[in-house]
């Protein structure tokens, strides 16, 4: 907030600190987009947050969120701004401003599948404990 507050930019941005779990739900059902403009990641509980509800996403260029959304989003590099502020400028100029959105239908089969592929990679680990 100091490099935004540095930039005059501070009617642009507001801290809301943390968020409880039912206030981020609200806040996906509604919002425009999802930004997640990581340098680095692992599986990100937020694009599966954003995936059950079907929101945009814009997400830094890392394997593992275009493995997670299997090439579902909008990419931009991790200190790539322009393309960042471009994604931004084209899912504004394409959202439905009153959208409330509820959860997917397949948040089931999609929570399975997780839960068998991460069962999968559990026994295989356990088979081959010293394996890269």
């Amino acid at each position: 907030m100091q490099d935004v507050k540095a930039r005059g930019l501070e009617t642009n941005f507001r801290h809301l600190g943390m968020i409880p779990l039912d206030h981020v739900y609200a806040l996906l059902r509604a919002s425009a987009a999802l930004i997640n403009p990581s340098e680095c990641e692992g599986w990100s509980t937020t694009v599966e947050e954003a995936k059950s509800f079907g929101v945009p996403m814009l997400l830094s260029g890392l394997e593992v969120h275009r493995e997670q959304t299997e090439g579902r989003a909008r990419y931009f590099g991790i200190h790539d701004a322009e393309a960042l502020a471009e994604h931004m400028s084209q899912v504004a100029r394409s959202a439905d401003p009153g959208i409330v959105r509820d959860l997917l239908p397949n948040l089931d089969e999609r929570v399975k599948a997780f839960v068998a592929d991460f069962v999968g990679l559990t026994a295989d680990v356990m088979k081959n404990p010293g394996a890269p």
